[in-house]
C-alpha cells in the first residue's frame, strides 16, 4: 500500500509476471481481513481478472486469473 491507498498498478503488473510463468492457471484465490473494505475487494478482483493490452492496434482485455476465490485471511 502507499500511505493509505493499495497500488493496483503494482498489483496488476505483479499478477502479470505470474501469468507468464503460470500461463495455464485461470484461478486466484483473495484472502480478505475481517476489516477490508469492500471497494478494495472489488478492485483486488479486477485487478486480478485481466489486464487492457494492444494487439494489432487495437485494444483488447487479456486474460490474468478470471476463476476468483474469496476466502477470510488467517489471523
Amino acid at each position: 500500500a502507499r500511505g493509505q491507498e493499495h497500488d493496483y498498478v503494482q498489483l496488476k503488473e505483479v499478477l502479470k509476471q505470474v501469468k507468464a510463468r503460470l500461463p495455464n492457471h485461470t484461478n486466484v484465490t483473495i484472502l480478505a481481513e475481517t476489516n477490508t473494505r469492500y471497494d478494495d475487494l472489488i478492485h483486488a478482483m479486477d485487478s486480478a481478472r485481466s489486464y487492457r493490452a494492444q494487439v494489432d492496434g487495437e485494444w483488447v482485455f487479456a486474460e490474468l486469473f478470471p476463476d476468483i476465490s474469496i476466502g477470510d485471511a488467517a489471523r
